[in-house]
């Protein structure tokens, strides 16, 4: 009896840790409903949009791992704002039906940056107190940013990027108490915005900038003159479909030895 109540004991606590996981699945429910394309034309920028494009609905899936964190803690951003980051590495995700096209613009060289990530932004102004508290912005996106050359290289540089961007408020925070946000509380914001169609939220696009010389070497990149910038862009709304909490291979070894040790119990219970 000790022996079955210690084996059934060590089954339950392996039966339990199957609970936990740390890769999550997204799936959203996505449509896109413009285009467009933009050039530099004697020095202005102008954006004509698609007048032929025809609206398409689309699933996306992506998974991401909860313990591949960057977190980075509150700190004071431009316009005063206080603002924690944080970000998940993306395990897995699919594709649209525009990016085939859009990356094969990209040059054929592999891009300088290559960075597919789950994240999130809270930002509170500098200003809320104690006293008079600001609700915090909170930002929850799905991002894959790949980059040929560099910001500030004179040459110009060419950009991919595709997000999923969810934007919501959260209560009144003094900015002296905002904090980043755990893993779990950012799989709970994207639980509750679960079935909500966020209009924009989706975009993909591509960007070409060609500069010409830098007016003052070591200068920002508004600092040179642009000679070149083509852009092709899709934008839609998307809704969040679900979200799972997918156990890992090891977690699934865990169930089963669980499993193995209760089945093991019942063979060793003496017949009636």
């Amino acid at each position: 009896m000790k022996m079955r109540s210690s084996v059934a004991a060590l089954a339950l606590v392996l039966g339990s840790a199957s609970a936990y996981a740390t890769t999550v699945e997204v799936v959203l429910d996505v449509t896109a409903v413009s285009r467009s394309e933009g050039h530099l034309v004697n020095g202005e920028y102008v954006v004509n949009p698609d007048i032929g494009f025809q609206p398409q609905s689309f699933s996306y899936a992506l998974t991401f791992d909860l313990d591949n964190a960057t977190i980075i803690p509150p700190d004071t951003a431009a316009f005063s704002d206080k603002v924690a980051y944080g970000s998940f590495g993306i395990v897995s995700e699919s594709v649209t039906p525009y990016t085939a096209a859009l990356r094969a613009m990209t040059p054929s060289a592999p891009p300088s940056i290559d960075m597919p990530f789950a994240g999130y932004i809270l930002s509170v102004p500098a200003s809320s107190t104690a006293e008079a508290p600001v609700p915090v912005s909170q930002t929850a996106v799905f991002n894959s940013f790949a980059m040929w050359g560099a910001l500030g290289i004179s040459s110009g540089y060419s950009v991919y990027s595709r997000y999923f961007e969810f934007n919501s408020i959260g209560a009144p925070t003094p900015a002296s108490e905002l904090v980043g946000w755990t893993p779990e509380q950012f799989v709970a914001n994207l639980v509750a915005r679960t079935g909500q169609n966020v209009v924009g939220g989706y975009s993909e696009s591509y960007d070409n900038v060609v500069n010409g010389d830098d007016l003052l070497p070591g200068m920002l990149i508004e600092a040179m003159s642009v000679v070149a910038h083509d852009n092709v862009s899709i934008h839609g709304d998307v809704v969040i479909r679900s979200v799972t909490v997918v156990p890992e291979p090891a977690t699934y070894a865990l169930m089963g030895l669980g499993l193995s040790l209760v089945a093991a119990a019942r063979r060793r219970r003496p017949a009636a």
